[in-house]
């Protein structure tokens, strides 16, 4: 099964390392985050590759443009990697599907 996990904050980390290790042994998981420094570092301390998708906006209007653009660079992935099953933040406001 393909898997796609989106990362938007460091807490996600801990919320699915333990997840992304008992999945990996039978599964593809593909893990995309956006450019924080910290999440980038707690990636690679537990060893999980990742795809980095963009750094966030540094104010609201920012933000919300650079969201539709996480959306876009997911759905692109999960296209490309033909994923079964997604998990993150950027899936409520753009599904795979639209």
């Amino acid at each position: 099964m393909n898997i796609l996990i989106d990362i938007a904050h460091p807490a996600h980390i801990h919320n699915i390392k333990n997840l992304y290790f008992k999945l990996i042994g039978n599964n593809n998981i593909i893990v995309a985050c956006q450019s924080i420094p910290i999440v980038k570092k707690l990636l690679n301390s537990y060893q999980i590759p990742y795809i980095e998708i963009g750094e966030k906006g540094k104010n609201i209007q920012e933000k919300i443009f650079k969201q539709f653009s996480f959306n876009r660079k997911i759905k692109h992935i999960a296209k490309e990697r033909d994923i079964d099953l997604s998990i993150g933040s950027s899936f409520p406001v753009c599904p795979l599907w639209c």
